[in-house]
């Protein structure tokens, strides 16, 4: 009887413990609306944040953070050849002097190339980056973990607000990359068919190039 109800323990310690990794392991995703690196644009991906993240927060530094797939952003973004290093890697460095736990990678990437989008303006980029910390990272944790993420939400966003940054000038010259063309299309020349200034949304309502 006793080898009965020690087998029981055993086995419901071991049910119990594979319960517990697997919530500490398996991320919870949900679908969220993201921000385009230029803000007149908005893109549908899934944001996945494990359960130990969601759980323990930021305060204690450990888990793994809410991440989106950054390749869904490049199928349903419009592209320019500056948002890519030679290596093929983004043309941008996460939150910089902020760890990125403390805020959100993906967020901040989003907000270095919107820095660099022609026609983007300072503060579309700034306020756009604020939300998309929301979007991806705070609107997805239990609620003392959402207090905390929108406080510093806030702050990254003050902070950048008064920093002296600047955003490519519209017109400027940039490759806009479209998907499916044999070759790369000049911002330029695209401006001169359709419109005197180098604007993605002018152009992208005109020859629909982004819809989906």
């Amino acid at each position: 009887m006793n080898q009965i109800k020690i087998i029981i323990l055993l086995i419901s310690l071991v049910l119990a413990s594979s319960v517990i990794l697997f919530l500490c392991l398996n991320p919870l995703c949900t679908e969220v609306e993201v921000f385009c690196p230029d803000p007149s644009y908005k893109f549908k991906t899934q944001t996945c944040c494990s359960v130990v993240w969601w759980s323990l927060g930021a305060g204690l530094g450990v888990g793994n953070e809410c991440v989106i797939n950054m390749d869904e952003m490049r199928s349903n973004c419009p592209m320019y050849d500056c948002y890519f290093k030679q290596t093929g890697e983004w043309n941008s460095n996460g939150c910089s002097y902020v760890p990125e736990m403390l805020l959100n990678e993906n967020s901040c990437d989003i907000h270095d190339l919107c820095y660099i989008t022609p026609g983007a303006t300072k503060d579309s980029c700034d306020t756009s980056f604020v939300e998309n910390i929301g979007r991806i990272y705070c609107n997805n944790v239990h609620f003392v973990e959402y207090l905390a993420c929108r406080s510093r939400a806030s702050i990254a966003g003050s902070v950048v607000q008064v920093s002296g940054m600047k955003v490519k000038e519209p017109g400027k010259v940039a490759t806009l990359l479209i998907p499916g063309f044999p070759s790369n299309i000049s911002c330029y020349l695209l401006s001169l068919l359709f419109s005197p200034f180098c604007s993605v949304e002018t152009r992208a309502e005109k020859t629909r190039f982004f819809r989906r």
